[in-house]
């Protein structure tokens, strides 16, 4: 992609580790999102002619991609209040981050996306701890080794 804005040289890191993946803020764990969902949308536009039924080709014009799944925030009780739901919003929508997908068995790299959070959606319950059903616009993807 010749035309693409280059990637910050600082950028927080998430790890898959099982099927939860960890978000890092500053070297520590501070939430980790279940139930990931990642799609691809290439965004493909069919071109007709003139007397033609079916399209004659299609081309993708845009990548639009995006990362689902339930949030919960990691609380350390050495560090009370270090980080809310409110704290943890504003990092993530206003850095990128890179999320790192591997395999728990080799290790090897799936994918990488850079992302920044696009949604959240949450519900206060008194039988359940609270978590937020967050979405993230894929800024850059990058299948790797892993991916088949």
């Amino acid at each position: 992609m010749a035309n693409d804005p280059p990637l910050p040289q600082q950028i927080d890191t998430s790890i898959l580790v099982g099927s939860n993946v960890d978000v890092l803020v500053d070297g520590k764990v501070r939430a980790f999102i279940e139930n990931v969902d990642v799609d691809h949308n290439y965004n493909q536009e069919e071109f007709y002619g003139l007397g033609k039924f079916f399209p004659l080709d299609s081309k993708p014009m845009y990548y639009k991609g995006g990362l689902t799944g339930k949030l919960h925030v990691v609380t350390d009780p050495n560090e009370p209040g270090a980080m809310n739901l409110v704290t943890l919003s504003k990092i993530l929508t206003h850095k990128g981050h890179e999320f790192e997908f591997r395999e728990a068995s080799t290790g090897r790299r799936i994918a990488m996306y850079w992302c920044k959070l696009n949604t959240d959606r949450h519900n206060i319950s008194n039988k359940q701890a609270t978590s937020r059903d967050v979405s993230f616009i894929i800024v850059r993807p990058r299948m790797m080794e892993g991916f088949n």
